[in-house]
């Protein structure tokens, strides 16, 4: 048995791909933040978003390959495992029970942050992590009011102009996608025929 965790990241989102600049976003937390893992929480289905998400399995997959051997790094379902909408703050309720005396970091994109405050109960979620947010140079200016005394800790990587529905836009229409993927999870792509209409290819071409 190894020693207990003390300080775990959560990093949410569809991951409908996810891609290199979820990765890149993963490390920057791994290097910076006083952590002893990085959790991955797959959204079941997100309350802000309308269209219908790749079948979960599917996103664990890419997940998966994504991580690789990284034993920093793991998945975790309990947000599938819910039904209805994707709430945060009930994720972590329900995390802070099963795991008790951990304290949660999570990670968050400029637009996310600047969203909080149209969170479900957002002020108890500020309230029960350390949040960890990817700055955007001269945007702290325009922050809302309620936010300006919110604390975070800020994450510093390369900006990366990179989104999953760009890249499901570009398989659909034969566009390679591995400047954006990495080869396990574009490869997984291929094979199932994600995002495109045509039949699953087993090669490795950067697109279906």
């Amino acid at each position: 048995m190894g020693s207990p965790l003390r300080q775990v990241a959560l990093l949410g989102g569809s991951f409908d791909p996810v891609h290199l600049g979820h990765a890149a976003l993963a490390q920057a937390a791994l290097q910076q933040l006083p952590i002893d893992a990085l959790w991955w929480l797959p959204a079941g289905q997100p309350w802000q978003k309308n269209r219908a998400l790749t079948p979960a399995e599917h996103r664990v997959a890419m997940l998966d390959r994504a991580i690789g051997r990284d034993s920093r790094q793991r998945i975790e379902t309990c947000e599938l495992e819910r039904p209805g909408p994707t709430y945060t703050i009930d994720t972590l309720r329900a995390l802070s029970e099963r795991h008790p005396g951990v304290v949660w970091h999570l990670l968050l994109g400029w637009d996310q942050f600047l969203n909080l405050p149209t969170w479900k109960q957002w002020t108890e979620v500020v309230s029960r992590v350390r949040l960890a947010v990817v700055p955007r140079a001269g945007a702290a200016s325009a922050l809302a009011p309620e936010l300006k005394t919110v604390p975070f800790q800020p994450l510093l990587m390369a900006p990366w102009e990179v989104s999953s529905t760009a890249i499901r836009a570009d398989v659909a229409l034969g566009r390679g996608i591995l400047d954006r993927v990495s080869a396990p999870v574009a490869r997984y792509i291929a094979e199932h025929g994600l995002y495109s209409t045509r039949p699953p290819s087993q090669e490795l071409n950067g697109h279906p």
